[in-house]
């Protein structure tokens, strides 16, 4: 179905929808009697005005047949119009105080006076039925148009076809909006709840919806204090700057990975039914102490898993893998910036292992680069004695370090 814009002037707008050709008629809500709004009329269907848009001046309008409708124009005169907006008949309302029509099923329309709301034939040009009924604002009708739902500021009044009232239900806070189900109980919604009404008279709540709640992830950031806890809730910029400020990082690129993990473990997601995607849990480092505003963040980088991997880099350099060793030591050098310690025991035990590993760095790296050396002339088998003997240099566990030594002579033996 092409689609059409219609440009609208005023900012509170009501459509009255006729589904069976799919016509419209747009309006303003609030009356401007000084400057009546614009009455769109666009009929959806090939016939007709082609689904041209058609403009008129009023209050209000509403669908009264297949291709009429009636208008509330300015000097309170009720105007029946065909599709070509041209108007077929003229009515003056039962009431000279009536300001608003509604919607009542075929041929007829409920009016809206001072206090009083009267169902009009438009054929017989008579009020068939009336009701006491002040500051109506909306009018919903059941499926079957046998009663209906009148929603004032803070009141719903029901009655019949007939306008004999049934019950009326009291609110404290504004009336929103309401509807019909298929059972016949009207649901209603009020600023901050979803209620029922029945046609016996009874109401209750069916849904108190809670207040909105603040993201876990908005707590967390407001409740870390280091860079390992920010990038924990997800606030990489804010990790970020702390590292540039504390340590000088500038290229955060080797960190990507440790970021992004860091961040993916503090939610677990737990399967529901089959349907339905997964729920998404926060992790608390604090669990017990947590509560609604005091949590921060579990952070997968610990002091154990570090000395983990620090045995593991040990392993590997005493088998004389080399390259799997460097990997190590360097992901432990990249990861004890993220890493949050209690107490000054674990602090000394973080600036000790930062020690270890750039001790392991220089060393593995300037082995790396000997065995990679060139052996074609005396130059470079001094450059490659040079490096066998700094490994010898390097802060090292007494056992690496006898293998240095047995290294640099090995090295040394060969050249000479």
């Amino acid at each position: 179905m092409p689609l059409s814009r219609i440009p609208i002037q005023h900012s509170h707008t009501s459509i009255a929808h006729l589904p069976l050709t799919n016509q419209a008629c747009i309006y303003p809500r609030k009356h401007l009697k000084q400057n009546p709004p614009h009455i769109h009329s666009q009929d959806g269907n090939a016939e007709g005005s082609g689904g041209d848009v058609r403009r008129g001046l009023g209050l209000a309008a509403v669908w009264v047949a297949r291709n009429r409708f009636a208008v509330l124009d300015k000097s309170n005169v009720i105007l029946v119009k065909d599709l070509k907006n041209e108007i077929t008949k003229k009515i003056t309302p039962p009431h000279a105080a009536t300001d608003m029509i509604f919607n009542a099923g075929t041929g007829q329309l409920l009016l809206r006076s001072e206090d009083t709301m009267s169902l009009f034939d438009l054929q017989q040009k008579k009020v068939m039925a009336e009701a006491t009924i002040i500051g109506v604002k909306y009018v919903v009708w059941s499926p079957d148009q046998q009663f209906v739902a009148m929603l004032s500021k803070h009141a719903i009044t029901i009655c019949n076809r007939k306008l004999k009232q049934l019950c009326t239900f009291h609110e404290t806070i504004r009336v929103k909006s309401g509807a019909w189900d298929e059972n016949g109980v009207f649901i209603y919604t009020t600023l901050n709840h979803i209620k029922f009404a029945l046609l016996s008279g009874d109401n209750g709540e069916g849904f108190t919806a809670p207040s909105r709640g603040v993201p876990y992830t908005q707590v967390w950031q407001s409740n870390c204090r280091l860079a390992g806890e920010h990038c924990a809730a997800g606030a990489f910029d804010v990790a970020a700057q702390i590292l540039n400020t504390q340590i000088g990082v500038v290229n955060f690129e080797p960190l990507r990975p440790l970021f992004l993990g860091t961040a993916s473990a503090t939610q677990t997601a737990v399967q529901g039914f089959a349907t339905l995607p997964c729920m998404i849990n926060a992790v608390h480092g604090n669990w017990q102490e947590a509560g609604p505003k005091n949590g921060i963040p579990i952070t997968s980088v610990s002091l154990d898993s570090l000395l983990t991997r620090l045995q593991s880099a040990y392993q590997a350099t005493t088998s004389g893998k080399f390259a799997l060793s460097l990997s190590h030591f360097r992901q432990i050098i990249l990861a004890i910036p993220l890493l949050v310690v209690e107490g000054k025991r674990e602090l000394n035990d973080a600036q000790q292992l930062v020690s270890i590993c750039k001790e392991y760095v220089t060393g593995i790296s300037m082995e790396l680069m000997r065995k990679d050396l060139p052996k074609s002339n005396l130059q470079e088998q001094l450059r490659v004695c040079e490096l066998a003997a700094y490994f010898t240099h390097c802060n090292l566990q007494p056992m690496h370090l006898i293998l240095t030594v047995c290294v640099m002579w090995s090295v040394m033996g060969d050249t000479w």
